[in-house]
């Protein structure tokens, strides 16, 4: 047998004795999370390319330390130029980082070589469940939750198990691939940025509500996009989804006068049907035909994806327990909440509009 370390660098500090292995056992698979602090400093930088204000002495160069309240312990240190102002230099905050090595067992270099990308997930699935089982522990409530792509890089290392006699095995790594994290690029977004930026200002000028519902599908993209947890996206898409339909039918009922709505062979007061009603069997289904033809809803191509791609997706990770969501599929989800939402707005501001 042969075995894998995946080590990753995070910006956060664990109370646990360093250098010292931990086996985990984790969805019945048994790992080692080896653990080392490093102290260094995050350096925000205001000057472009020009780093004299951290490489060399200058005269008219202050620095303010900024220290913690009940300690002797300064938390940062504020540069800036006297003639100037207090953002013309930067600012550096000594911190504590964390290397974490996680290792485990596999069959082969060939099977690391067929499963690389797979084994990183694993690692870092692995962490993921150690921090939250440390915080759990020392309540430590106020650590982030480190994610694999918070590492600026991730080391691969690999060792054939070599037989030392009395049972014990020994493993020496080497090097065996590096992973170096990029910041995705943002769209390219000039040819839509005059038509937004007039949107924007009237958004903020106007005091706009952003819904529930719209926070929610923001916070979906920031949980896919930049923290690559594809099944917490989806489970927001689809909580996000359902927000949106209870208020929609909620709005709608007021806006025409509805004061009850049928349930089964009863009826009752239509927020308390709204909120107590299934999302599919009422909400889509029942409630929503008093204002719209709902065939031109559910039978149509965006209804179909929506379920098929987000709804049906969702309850895989809610019901199931399913963990590899992919990229693409969280996209997918995610369009085709959004189509659908468009075309069931579209239907009920037809009918709102003709009354109104």
């Amino acid at each position: 047998m042969a075995r894998c370390m995946f080590r990753f660098l995070f910006n956060i500090a664990l109370s646990l004795p360093e250098d010292t292995e931990y086996k985990v056992n984790y969805k019945d698979h048994e790992s080692l999370i080896k653990l080392k602090s490093i102290k260094g400093a995050n350096i925000s930088s205001y000057r472009g390319e020009d780093y004299s204000w951290i490489t060399k002495i200058q005269e008219n160069l202050v620095t303010a330390r900024i220290k913690l309240t009940t300690e002797d312990i300064v938390q940062k240190y504020i540069k800036f130029y006297s003639d100037q102002h207090h953002f013309s230099a930067g600012i550096i905050e000594p911190t504590n980082y964390s290397v974490i090595e996680v290792s485990f067992t596999i069959p082969s270099k060939h099977f690391l070589e067929k499963n690389l990308d797979q084994l990183e997930r694993d690692a870092s699935e692995i962490i993921n469940y150690t921090i939250n089982a440390y915080r759990l522990i020392f309540q430590e409530n106020e650590m982030p939750l480190p994610q694999a792509s918070d590492s600026p890089a991730i080391e691969v290392w690999f060792s054939e198990s070599a037989e030392k006699g009395d049972g014990y095995i020994d493993y020496k790594f080497i090097p065996y691939h590096i992973n170096f994290n990029h910041k995705k690029k943002k769209r390219d977004k000039i040819g839509q940025f005059e038509d937004n930026l007039k949107l924007f200002k009237e958004f903020i000028h106007e005091g706009t509500a952003i819904s529930l519902y719209q926070e929610l599908m923001l916070d979906a993209i920031e949980q896919g996009v930049i923290r690559n947890k594809y099944e917490i996206a989806v489970v927001k898409i689809g909580t996000a989804f359902e927000i949106f339909m209870q208020g929609l039918l909620v709005s709608s009922c007021e806006k025409l006068n509805i004061d009850k709505l049928q349930t089964g062979r009863d009826t009752k007061h239509f927020k308390l049907a709204i909120q107590e009603g299934k999302l599919i069997e009422d909400l889509l289904k029942k409630y929503l035909k008093t204002f719209v033809d709902t065939n031109s809803i559910l039978s149509v191509k965006e209804y179909n994806h929506w379920h098929l791609k987000a709804y049906t997706l969702r309850n895989e990770i809610v019901h199931n327990g399913r963990t590899n969501v992919s990229e693409d599929e969280a996209i997918k989800a995610f369009v085709s909440t959004n189509n659908l939402v468009t075309l069931i707005t579209d239907k009920i501001n037809q009918v709102l509009y003709k009354i109104t």
